[in-house]
């Protein structure tokens, strides 16, 4: 029979949610922080070995962590003001998270209608993207 370990994901004060998305082997975890409900108020996580979230990050008004590697580089997306209440995040774009440092993957075209986002990686980077556009 395995045996599992399982941890709470702390969300740091103000935030009030939590959430993984995925874990490396190093039982680093990635994943996103919520704060009171709002999209605006997501931003991605890196939590090692549970408890509070050792990291957090994020470009524009919300980003969220989809994806870690064994080396503890994460990728996700990230999200600015659209053009209207029905869209009120976009475009997505992805990022990679690494050393501290995040940068786009500008996996979106230059588009105001334009979606995109890093939704997995392997040991080199981000190697899933999803790019719609309205």
């Amino acid at each position: 029979m395995t045996k599992y370990d399982v941890e709470e994901l702390v969300p740091p004060s103000p935030y009030d949610w939590s959430q993984a998305a995925d874990v490396n082997m190093q039982h680093q975890v990635a994943g996103s922080i919520m704060l009171g409900g709002s999209a605006t108020g997501v931003r991605a996580a890196i939590w090692d070995g549970g408890g509070v979230p050792v990291e957090t990050f994020g470009f524009g008004i919300m980003s969220e962590a989809e994806a870690i590697n064994a080396s503890g580089k994460v990728t996700g997306n990230y999200g600015v003001i659209g053009p209207s209440l029905f869209y009120p995040i976009m475009p997505k774009h992805g990022f990679l998270h690494q050393g501290g440092t995040t940068t786009t993957t500008d996996l979106a075209p230059a588009s105001k209608h334009a979606f995109g986002a890093a939704l997995d990686m392997n040991d080199a980077g981000p190697t899933n993207a999803s790019v719609a556009k309205r």
